[in-house]
């Protein structure tokens, strides 16, 4: 377990270093980011309020940037040492309660008109092929794992939502070769690759 943990924590450090140079890119890939790791909240006089958690310092610098760069919103950035029994530290942004939060939440396609909840991903945001993998590389850094290439290889993302899971797995399979399925474990919905081939390309 701890060698599967260290593999994902390197594959996704260096999959934060990569930064969308393409302003739809960068919204794609947050949006993805959101999806997979972020929380709403309502508050006094219906203002909304968006957090972002992540256990990957890495991964909180680039939500964090990319929050600046789609929308001129400089999040509130917290760290949460975890107890004990999780030691992994957690990092929260906060995007303040507002309606521009709200507008935020409709251009990453999370939310539509009013409150309705869009648990498919927003075609708007993965025209174009650059864009699909700026999604994906967020769907992974939001929800994703990998283990190691020297034991049983596997790729997964865990998503709460079926019409997600399937939505993200017709995404992948968009890309040649690629084969994504979708299982359910509790009450989560996962998407993954066991092929060697298929997860190598799919984090190239």
């Amino acid at each position: 377990m701890a060698e599967k943990a260290s593999f994902s924590v390197r594959t996704k450090d260096e999959i934060s270093r990569v930064y969308p140079e393409k302003e739809c890119c960068r919204l794609a890939e947050l949006a993805a980011i959101t999806r997979m790791d972020g929380t709403v909240t309502i508050g006094v006089g219906g203002k909304t309020g968006l957090y972002i958690s992540t256990e990957y310092s890495a991964a909180a610098r680039k939500v964090y940037r990319l929050l600046k760069d789609c929308f001129g919103v400089e999040g509130e950035l917290t760290v949460k040492r975890q107890n004990r029994l999780k030691k992994n530290t957690l990092y929260n942004i906060r995007v303040p309660a507002g309606r521009e939060t709200l507008e935020i939440l409709r251009r990453l396609g999370i939310v539509g008109e009013g409150w309705n909840i869009h648990p498919e991903i927003k075609k708007d945001l993965i025209r174009t092929q650059c864009c699909r993998k700026s999604y994906l590389r967020g769907a992974f850094l939001g929800g994703g794992s990998v283990s190691s290439p020297d034991g049983n290889y596997h790729l997964e993302i865990i998503t709460n939502h079926p019409r997600q899971a399937r939505s993200l797995a017709a995404l992948i399979n968009r890309f040649p070769g690629m084969q994504a399925k979708v299982s359910s474990r509790k009450q989560w919905y996962v998407v993954y690759l066991k092929d060697s081939d298929q997860i190598a390309g799919f984090l190239a």
